[in-house]
């Protein structure tokens, strides 16, 4: 999908006012149907919302959102990533309209015992709460990702501050893993502590040991405060591990994507109460 520029991503609100009474903006180049069946949950009653504005980046969204601060009546708004800004302690850009996740990305957000109950109530119509609670058990999912994934992601945070030409997010979590015996993944602390010392060499190519050691203080007092199932990457590093485990344990077999759709009409709203009351607003 091409990126748009901010007159453009303006004109293309527009051609949609006959079926949108909002105009929403997002970073993202897929997921259409997830973000449209996630929003009309949280818009008020007789909203209409058929059709959203993908931009193709966060750069994209922002521009957007500067070229359209004017109240001009019409209701809108541009939504961006959490992305590593939660960890780093970076402020929100000050532009009216902009809403920035408090998570690293929209798929954490879709996260939760709930939702995951749900979808196994789905999917196996005569399956009951505690067993879909007892086959997939959450709490270990999210103790998994924590022990698993904490401390790299708040590497992965310093290095994008530091040495932000070196490759984060981008090297593969299946990378990470290796396979229980029934074919499930699971993360493996020797295959991270070798990407971590990996990732440690590249970054003092760019800079100095007391510069990281500073930064990874900073970012671990942050981190301290936040959930690891929050700030972990949920599109690039969560979702791989979570599709195994549905399949595995729920024999849930279904695409990232695919889930990402059904998973969004059990959106629990506690999951990030800012985001649903500022939608709500609307």
């Amino acid at each position: 999908m091409p990126k748009y520029s901010a007159r453009t991503a303006r004109a293309l609100s527009y051609l949609k006012r006959t079926v949108n009474d909002v105009d929403i903006y997002v970073e993202d180049t897929g997921s259409r149907n997830m973000w449209v069946r996630l929003l009309t949950q949280l818009l008020p009653a007789g909203v209409r919302l058929r059709s959203i504005n993908m931009l193709g980046g966060r750069r994209a969204v922002e521009d957007a959102c500067a070229a359209d601060q004017a109240n001009d009546g019409r209701r809108k708004l541009f939504i961006i990533d959490g992305d590593f800004d939660h960890l780093k302690g970076k402020a929100k850009p000050k532009l009216k309209f902009l809403y920035r996740l408090r998570a690293y990305c929209v798929e954490n957000i879709l996260l939760s015992q709930k939702s995951i109950r749900m979808l196994a109530m789905e999917t196996h119509p005569n399956i009951s709460e505690n067993d879909a609670d007892a086959k997939f058990d959450f709490q270990e999912f999210v103790y998994e990702i924590d022990q698993g994934l904490k401390q790299l992601f708040q590497l992965y945070a310093v290095s994008s501050k530091l040495s932000p030409s070196v490759a984060t997010i981008s090297h593969p979590v299946l990378d990470l893993c290796l396979r229980r015996a029934n074919g499930e993944l699971a993360l493996d602390p020797v295959l991270i502590k070798k990407r971590m010392s990996s990732l440690l060499r590249a970054m003092l190519r760019h800079t100095t040991k007391d510069a990281i050691r500073k930064e990874i203080a900073e970012c671990g007092a942050r981190a301290a405060s936040l959930q690891s199932i929050k700030f972990v990457s949920g599109k690039s590093y969560i979702f791989p591990i979570l599709e195994s485990w549905l399949r595995i344990r729920l024999g849930i077999r279904a695409t990232a994507e695919q889930l990402k759709v059904r998973l969004a009409g059990h959106f629990q709203q506690n999951q990030e109460p800012y985001f649903a009351r500022r939608v709500a607003n609307l």
